[in-house]
């Protein structure tokens, strides 16, 4: 029942606004049922993203957006009803249902995996979801786990769709964010799928590159990488993992159906979707929108040089005009109303100057590693699993497939990216103009193309075998894959170690691409001729795919990312909130051991203390209070990876090092501290609640005892307890 309704509440705010939304403007007259939810997912998005900015400007609580969300909807749904003899005919081949069927096992061994949440960025996402769901008037001031301080991502879309979920399903939002990988998994190929047969042209290659994709789910090796928060195809709820695997890949779709759309209105609609996601990437993870305009700029410039492509060149100009000009408005109101962001970059952008200004030539022109460490943290990742092996083959995939026009985006997309990522001359000004994150793990700039042209290069191999008879097909098929497999097991680990022979990869690629660039110049005013095998092969097609494709994924599959492992040691475990968080452990740290609260803290906290409070937290807890309480926090606690403490909570540590250099000890928590200490660290934080923990309930009893008039007890269990801090004593909050 708990897996049903996380579906329905991600269906009924992800997917089905878009869906009807599509259906009652009729884009098209036709079109395939996975085509559509992919299409409906981005629609879906942009126009969560709408309400969220709506709701934030104008101070309305999740309930009114999810009712004005759903009016909008059910409006589609009747005009889509009423449209007669004009509606938009939904297909749908044998091929597409046996994808879907599929497609739902995968979502439900997601369901039993889950997406982590033991890292402190997880935390901070269920933390805001929380809190963004129980927020009656949001603004860009009380939004965020402290008070005063706005978000980074001050319109945050993702966010307010999990949240917008949470309350459609009645799911407590931390059990939402660990089980709604389930709706990423499903979404991620489906979009992987659409994407491939616009790009294409022909079902069944689309059929069978998304088959592998799911296939190298399964195995691992297009699943979680292994110490990353990254899960590929089969995305966590993690607002950068669901911003590169299901928002980027539908704003793609969207783009490049605008691109080959035949008529108005159909330009229109997808012009129309297509900025309005950008719009939504642009403020929920501007990284992959970046990626986004590199892909369409470089298929532009290189389009307007070939005649076949020329429309769809001007097409993506336009594009990129539209959303550059988003970005740098966007961009520069963000600067002033996050000026702590705006400083890093700043800073940032001083150091590559100084790198690119103090290099040699032999640097700028060297290889990448080391000069570039810095700078591409996670380079050896470019060889793990097949991401090496696709990328070499690609121009030789994308050179058989040239007649397809779009397939020109990969080519461009892949070959841009190689170029930044090998020439430092290239990387360094390309990372000072965007952002000096965009190639710390350099593989993702092309990761969603190495997704589609797994599949793509096994099927063009089967559809050359097919036309050998049935023994030499099986005999080649086989050394095809026994070949592939040393090549990933062997050859990709050296690879890695060794970043001096990266250019094993970069050279032939490269070389490669300068050569199918040079050949199209050459024949630009040819028309494009095809290869009659690639849409017609034997039957027997099939026979060579798997022959293939079985012996490939067991001999590359991960231990630690396979699905059929990891859904094995979950199956049967947290299946409901209450299990969820009765699983979570005590955590042990600097010699003292942290629980989470208890249930009975929790309900008394939820139903009787005012969401718009502030607690005072014991700074070295484990447990955040905002992962179970929708009350802000006047710094983070524990361990905080990934996160600059310092920079975001800085009044919080300005009280915190006077503390620490006068007693050794953190603000209000201290028996040392003096009276006046103690109130002026609560006048100037705001604080409304001094949440107290097992560690810190001797003390802070104590510590009450000597200031009744400041503190008012409300909960004590002999452990856990809460105060209040008389209105007299607070401070004033922005």
């Amino acid at each position: 029942m708990w897996l049903l309704r996380v579906v329905a509440a991600g269906a009924l705010v992800a997917v089905i606004p878009g869906v009807l939304t599509v259906m009652a403007w009729r884009p098209r007259a036709r079109v395939g049922f996975l085509e559509l939810i992919g299409v409906g997912l981005g629609v879906s998005f942009a126009l969560v993203q709408a309400v969220t900015i709506a709701a934030v400007m104008y101070s309305w609580s999740v309930n009114v957006s999810l009712a004005l969300l759903a009016a909008w909807t059910f409006g589609h749904a009747i005009a889509a009803l009423r449209a007669g003899g004009s509606r938009v005919t939904v297909t749908a081949t044998p091929g597409e249902i046996g994808l879907a069927v599929i497609l739902v096992l995968l979502g439900i061994a997601m369901y039993a995996v889950g997406s982590p949440f033991d890292t402190t960025e997880p935390r901070i996402h269920i933390s805001l979801v929380r809190r963004v769901l129980n927020v009656s008037s949001p603004t860009l001031y009380n939004m965020y786990l402290a008070p005063d301080i706005v978000y980074t991502y001050p319109f945050p879309g993702i966010h307010y769709m999990l949240a917008l979920m949470s309350r459609a399903g009645d799911v407590d939002p931390f059990f939402l964010y660990h089980k709604t990988r389930v709706l990423w998994a499903v979404a991620a190929p489906i979009l992987l799928y659409s994407c491939t047969l616009v790009i294409f042209e022909s079902a069944r290659i689309a059929l069978a590159a998304t088959l592998v994709a799911v296939g190298l789910v399964a195995n691992g090796t297009f699943g979680a990488v292994p110490d990353f928060s990254w899960a590929q195809l089969a995305p966590y709820s993690h607002a950068s993992d669901i911003a590169m695997g299901v928002m980027l890949p539908a704003l793609l779709l969207l783009s490049l159906l605008y691109l080959g759309a035949s008529d108005l209105r159909e330009r229109r609609f997808f012009l129309t979707a297509t900025l309005g996601l950008a719009l939504a990437l642009i403020m929920v993870h501007p990284r992959e929108i970046v990626q986004f305009l590199v892909y369409l700029g470089a298929f532009s410039a290189a389009g307007v040089a070939l005649r076949s492509t020329r429309q769809h060149a001007v097409r993506a100009a336009v594009v990129v005009a539209a959303v550059l000009a988003m970005a740098v408005l966007y961009s520069a109101w963000h600067a002033r109303m996050v000026p702590t962001a705006n400083d890093l970059m700043q800073r940032e952008h001083d150091a590559i100057a100084g790198v690119l200004s103090n290099a040699s030539v032999g640097e700028l022109f060297g290889r990448p590693v080391p000069f570039l460490s810095n700078y591409l943290v996670a380079f050896p990742v470019l060889f793990f699993g097949w991401n090496w092996l696709v990328l070499l083959a690609s121009p030789f995939a994308l050179f058989v497939l040239r007649r397809r026009k779009l397939a020109l985006l990969l080519a461009t997309g892949i070959a841009v990216y190689m170029l930044l990522v090998r020439f430092p001359a290239l990387a360094l000004p390309y990372l000072y103009v965007t952002y000096f994150e965009m190639m710390y793990t350099p593989v993702r700039n092309v990761i969603f193309f190495i997704h589609v042209l797994a599949g793509v290069c096994l099927y063009l191999c089967a559809a050359r075998l097919s036309h050998l008879g049935y023994i030499t097909l099986v005999s080649a098929s086989a050394i095809v894959a026994g070949a592939a497999a040393l090549m990933v097991r062997e050859a990709g680990p050296i690879l890695a170690e060794r970043p001096e022979l990266s250019d094993l990869l970069f050279a032939p690629v490269l070389i490669a691409f300068a050569g199918l660039a040079w050949w199209a110049w050459g024949r630009r005013t040819e028309p494009a001729a095809g290869s009659w095998w690639v849409d017609a092969p034997r039957p027997r097609w099939t026979l060579a795919m798997a022959v293939m494709c079985v012996p490939l994924l067991l001999a590359t599959e991960l231990p630690e990312s396979s699905l059929r492992r990891l859904a094995s040691d979950r199956m049967a475990s947290l299946g409901t909130p209450i299990s969820l968080v009765s699983s979570l452990p005590c955590l042990r740290s600097n010699d003292y051991e942290f629980c989470p609260p208890p249930s009975a803290l929790v309900r008394y906290v939820n139903t009787r203390i005012p969401v718009d409070s502030a607690f005072a937290v014991d700074v070295m807890d484990e447990y955040q209070s905002s992962l179970f309480m929708p009350q802000q926090m006047v710094a983070w606690s524990g361990t905080a990876q990934g996160l600059i403490p310092r920079a975001v909570f800085l009044r919080y540590y300005q009280h915190y090092d006077r503390s620490q250099a006068a007693h050794g000890e953190q603000p209000l928590f201290s028996d040392r501290e003096t009276r006046a200490e103690r109130l002026a660290f609560i006048r100037d934080l705001g604080v409304t609640h001094v949440l107290v923990n097992p560690r810190l309930h001797q003390r802070m009893s104590a510590i009450v005892a000597a200031d009744l008039d400041v503190f008012a007890p409300l909960y004590d269990d002999g452990r856990w307890a809460l105060y209040e801090v008389a209105s007299a004593f607070r401070g004033l909050r922005l």
